[in-house]
């Protein structure tokens, strides 16, 4: 089965390829590897997370950094998906969908 897709990963030139890939802002491209810290917070962002006061300079620290820049993130994402309510009428359009069909005699 072949499927044409407008996702630009399943574009084969790789000419094209390197063009996008010094477009994209890499800064705003997050993957495993820059998104999610995978070392531990160190004690400031511990007790920054818990509410506490800390000295600013502290979560400046470059062990700290991106753990507050991910945490931050994480609770702005958080924020903005409690905002979303689903649109009238979604509910009535799924119970139609899930209707069995009709089967009639021949």
């Amino acid at each position: 089965m072949n499927h044409d897709t407008p996702n630009s990963q399943h574009d084969k030139n790789p000419e094209r390829l390197a063009e996008q890939a010094s477009a994209a802002p890499s800064e705003s491209f997050d993957t495993p590897e820059t998104g999610i810290p995978t070392a531990p917070a160190p004690e400031p962002v511990h007790r920054w997370l818990d509410g506490e006061q800390v000295n600013p300079a502290e979560l400046d620290a470059p062990d700290a950094e991106k753990h507050v820049k991910f945490w931050a993130k994480l609770n702005a994402e958080t924020a903005r998906r409690r905002r979303m309510h689903t649109p009238s009428g979604m509910d009535a359009i799924i119970m139609e969908k899930l209707k069995p069909p009709v089967v009639k005699d021949d």
